[in-house]
């Protein structure tokens, strides 16, 4: 007698296969959906930071941490170890209690004496400011004289591109010109050749 296999025992398998394909599709869809998703929010949260650490309103720790270092050696790095401030302090509170020379280096410049002479004689500083000034008129004078840095060079490369941009255009005219001449040379001596 054959055995009669019920349609309940084999369809077991199919609905098995059927339910893993459906797991693994959505499985996957998750997957694609939440890298996204992650990636978007990773964007706005570095957006939100590089905002609030360009107006200024970041905390110590935070501008620490854009600039890939632990707290402790931020502090140390521009001479504030002995200034009671923490990482939960406004980065701002920092300022006056940097002297010259750190916070010269914390805005990218280490002076040397001779540029520390150069910024004194242009900004009209006397003997009597040294790289451990911390007064903030100084540090003032600083910034008016590192934007008056930044303008001159600014001008210096606009001079330079428009130099480059007039050899370029009179390299190309002397190249036509010498490409015309060549032209008519060559007609010529095609003329007397016939």
């Amino acid at each position: 007698m054959a055995r009669k296999y019920s349609s309940n025992h084999s369809g077991k398998g199919f609905t098995f296969a059927m339910v893993a394909i459906i797991v693994v599709v959505f499985a996957l869809g998750v997957y694609a959906v939440y890298g996204t998703v992650a990636d978007g929010i990773k964007e706005k949260r570095a957006a939100a930071m590089q905002e609030k650490l360009a107006s200024g309103a970041a905390t110590i720790e935070e501008r620490a941490d854009s600039m890939g270092m632990e707290v402790d050696e931020f502090l140390k790095t521009y001479g504030l170890t002995d200034s009671g401030l923490a990482g939960s302090d406004a980065e701002a509170n920092m300022y006056d209690k940097m002297t010259i020379g750190n916070f010269a280096k914390y805005n990218g410049t280490a002076f040397t004496e001779d540029t520390f002479n150069e910024f004194k004689a242009a900004a009209g500083l006397g003997d009597d400011v040294t790289m451990d000034s911390k007064d903030s008129n100084v540090k003032s004078a600083y910034v008016t004289y590192l934007q008056q840095q930044q303008a001159e060079q600014a001008t210096e490369s606009a001079d330079a591109d428009v130099d480059t941009e007039q050899d370029a255009e009179a390299d190309t005219q002397s190249d036509t010109e010498a490409d015309t001449e060549t032209e008519q040379a060559d007609t010529a001596d095609a003329g007397s050749d016939e």
